[in-house]
């Protein structure tokens, strides 16, 4: 049975629950909820959310030739938020995701006038420090936000396109009864 359709490759069930009797197992598995309840199904979603954005990543990856590598990608609490519960689950622990987050996002930059702009609109934080010495945390800020917002945006929009089966429907679909997901 399929949960979901990522383009042709389909998510089935059975790889659904696998995933998450895995962290039902986990360190933390006590605190998640019983099967069976609102909150269990909705447990199940965000998993089905999960794998599709795995998927996707995947298919991005090889189209695109690109391969695991490069210095593990720290998500401060902020980024975490920025990205939102799905894709920061996905790049926290998949070297691929990461390795295609720096290939998708590499050509931003920051102007400096951006900078300098920001530095001037936020001066109670730099008090007793020069431009010259906040600039460069100011563009790493900077750049790091922009970079998650450009990712979550492209992985929004490839996810939206996978078809998600009665049972597996986003979390947040107000069409399912035990929709209880709010932001």
């Amino acid at each position: 049975m399929i949960a979901a359709l990522v383009g042709e490759t389909p998510i089935t069930v059975e790889t659904v629950m696998r995933r998450v009797r895995r962290l039902r197992q986990g360190p933390r598995g006590e605190l998640l909820p019983a099967d069976g309840t609102a909150e269990g199904r909705q447990l199940r979603r965000w998993v089905t959310q999960i794998l599709v954005a795995e998927q996707v990543v995947a298919d991005e990856a090889a189209r695109r030739g690109i391969v695991p590598g490069g210095p593990p990608l720290e998500l401060t609490p902020t980024a975490r938020l920025e990205l939102g519960s799905v894709m920061a689950a996905v790049l926290s622990g998949n070297p691929l995701a990461q390795a295609l987050y720096r290939a998708l996002t590499a050509h931003q930059n920051i102007p400096e006038t951006e900078i300098s702009q920001y530095f001037a609109n936020n001066q109670y934080r730099y008090r007793g420090i020069s431009y010259e010495q906040a600039a460069p945390g100011i563009r790493a800020d900077l750049l790091g936000a922009r970079r998650r917002r450009q990712f979550a945006l492209w992985a929004e929009a490839r996810c939206a396109r996978a078809t998600l089966l009665p049972g597996f429907e986003h979390p947040g679909d107000i069409r399912h009864p035990d929709h209880t997901h709010r932001h």
